[in-house]
């Protein structure tokens, strides 16, 4: 989208997106207008009526062009709501092993608009974000992000390997924290467990943005934070089990992704209702030498 604006400086663009990503797509310069798909308590009464606006509100208006990069159910929905000239939607059932990056770009080419894919870009983010810096002054720290959703439960690295890379990366003198994320995780016991400090809140995608920027290197598996920090230009090496790395890889100048798979090979099926086999084939070793060569 970014591309987009640069590429067509006239054109206006609205960007549609779930209400726990919508401060995110606020921040964007490029954006006009961000309509919020209310998914928080939809179930409850005031949820449906809240639901019952926004789609009232979505079709009642008319776009020159409507791009649905998610093509799933509830984007089509929406798409099939909107009134527009131009709705095109990304083919679900394309299997192709191709960056998502590139194919998302395919989509706005489809319109007959030439662009390429943009280098990763560290956007100015609102002002007064109240977040703490990270570390001691002077001190730019590693940071681990260990959580996972109940929707990528095969995501998780174990436990004790966390851990061990905390301890393993402070007895090199690199400072350590955990990500603390909004709700409740094990990221403060895995803290405890290895002696290391853990990141102050940062309950909005902004704040949790400013403190990607105040990091050595980001640790993670294919996750939220990783792509954001990776984006904005924060050293990161991502952990890749179940998902594609082909497809899936942070996009950023700065990114070592460590799989156990072999180069080409695509990974089994999915099982989210348990960490995946491949998950454990990633060792501690090699996870704390990627770090020290990208963080410097």
């Amino acid at each position: 989208m970014r591309a987009l604006a640069s590429a067509r400086p006239d054109l206006r663009i609205d960007w549609l997106t779930e209400d726990r990503h919508a401060e995110l797509v606020d921040s964007l310069p490029f954006v006009e207008r961000t309509w919020i798909f209310p998914r928080k308590g939809w179930a409850h009464p005031l949820g449906w009526a809240r639901m019952a606006r926004h789609l009232a509100n979505l079709a009642g208006r008319r776009w020159d062009a409507v791009l649905d990069f998610q093509a799933n159910s509830k984007s089509r929905f929406q798409l099939a709501l909107t009134r527009s000239e131009a709705r095109v939607s990304r083919d679900s059932h394309d299997l192709s092993r191709r960056s998502a990056v590139e194919r998302d770009a395919d989509l706005v080419r489809s319109l007959g608009i030439a662009v390429e894919t943009t280098a990763p870009w560290k956007w100015t983010l609102p002002d007064g974000l109240n977040y703490a810096a990270m570390g001691a002054e002077g001190e730019r720290p590693v940071l681990l992000l260990p959580d996972t959703t109940a929707y990528g439960r095969d995501k998780a690295w174990p436990d004790s390997r966390w851990v061990a890379l905390a301890q393993g990366l402070r007895s090199q003198r690199i400072p350590v924290q955990f990500l603390k994320p909004p709700k409740n995780s094990r990221a403060a016991i895995l803290a405890a467990q290895a002696d290391c400090a853990i990141t102050p809140s940062t309950p909005s995608l902004p704040e949790l943005a400013a403190l990607l920027d105040g990091c050595r290197a980001v640790v993670g598996t294919d996750s939220g934070p990783v792509h954001l920090a990776a984006y904005r230009g924060t050293p990161a090496v991502a952990l890749f089990g179940p998902t594609d790395p082909a497809v899936h890889a942070p996009f950023g100048p700065e990114v070592q992704v460590l799989s156990p798979l072999s180069e080409g090979e695509a990974p089994p099926p999915r099982d989210r209702s348990r960490p995946s086999p491949l998950m454990e084939e990633i060792q501690v070793e090699a996870v704390q030498a990627a770090v020290v060569k990208i963080s410097g």
